[in-house]
């Protein structure tokens, strides 16, 4: 009896096989970026175990899959109040705290009611900035404010305050003014960070190395370690008579990203309103028409 298969059986199971593999669903972690140049990318990158991406305002919230978004307000716009979406309010500067804020929020059981649908809280944008970009806020003010959203918020997780790339490490200064003025430190749950730059991302790092540390020093204060927030980051696509330099803006921007990933950044928060802040560069995630610029693309990748 011969060992060898007739060649007709032979190649059914081969063509069986084929067909079983074909059947495997794709791996769901594999996703198709588009290059600037319109070229697309296949990648397969493991999704993660505790999602990062987040959106600063509303522009490509919804076309990147990013996670949530905050509005710098503690009462987010009804047109952005969908549940497949974290919805996270802001204390932004010492007015939301005062006649302004207090004015509109509720009171039960000494536990102010809020918007939003997140378990976090944002407190203060960039305290070091005049307005509009920033809160102008002394040490005084943003320390007095934090003890109050505590005691306003016990069940919210708090975020510190965010300070510009500029004067960032001013939080340090809150965190030590707070303990001498209460006798404890803050109630930081994460810590957050602000930074943006052009053709490459080497001008956040020093920033991104300092918080990564600060944050090891909370946790030798305190005996738990803060999350680690960037609140609002952009690579900034210079403009001009070519366009903006989108090739540039998006290596930059993986770059970076990938920086922050590997020094362990639970969210981060891409700015994309660069028209409205800083009309001499892009950054947008989307166009009007919500199709996807190629930062866009890019950021639907991670």
């Amino acid at each position: 009896m011969s060992n060898k298969l007739p060649v007709k059986l032979f190649l059914a199971i081969i063509l069986v096989g084929w067909s079983l593999v074909a059947a495997q669903p794709q791996d769901p972690a594999c996703v198709t970026c588009i290059d600037p140049a319109g070229t697309p990318i296949p990648t397969c990158t493991p999704e993660p175990s505790n999602p990062r991406k987040y959106v600063a305002g509303s522009n490509g919230l919804a076309e990147t899959g990013a996670m949530g978004h905050y509005n710098w307000n503690p009462y987010l716009p009804p047109r952005t109040h969908d549940p497949d979406f974290e919805h996270i309010p802001m204390y932004r500067d010492w007015n939301d705290l005062t006649e302004q804020g207090l004015a509109q929020i509720t009171i039960s059981n000494t536990v102010a009611a809020i918007g939003g649908n997140s378990d976090w809280l944002l407190t203060f944008n960039e305290p070091d900035l005049q307005p509009p970009a920033g809160s102008a806020m002394t040490t005084d003010q943003v320390v007095a404010g934090l003890a109050l959203i505590e005691a306003m918020y016990p069940d919210k997780l708090i975020v510190s305050p965010a300070y510009s790339q500029y004067n960032y490490t001013r939080l340090e200064t809150d965190y030590e003014t707070f303990y001498s003025t209460y006798g404890r430190y803050p109630r930081w749950d994460a810590i957050a960070y602000h930074c943006y730059f052009i053709g490459t991302a080497s001008t956040c790092m020093p920033v991104l190395n300092w918080m990564v540390a600060f944050a090891d020093r909370i946790e030798a204060d305190t005996g738990t370690r803060p999350e680690l927030w960037n609140t609002e980051f952009a690579a900034l696509a210079t403009t001009g008579s070519a366009g903006p330099n989108w090739q540039e803006a998006v290596a930059a921007a993986i770059a970076y990203i990938d920086a922050m990933e590997a020094l362990g950044v639970d969210r981060y928060f891409w700015f994309s309103h660069c028209d409205e802040a800083m009309p001499y560069y892009e950054c947008a995630l989307a166009y009007d028409d919500g199709s996807l610029t190629p930062l866009g693309e890019m950021y639907r990748s991670r």
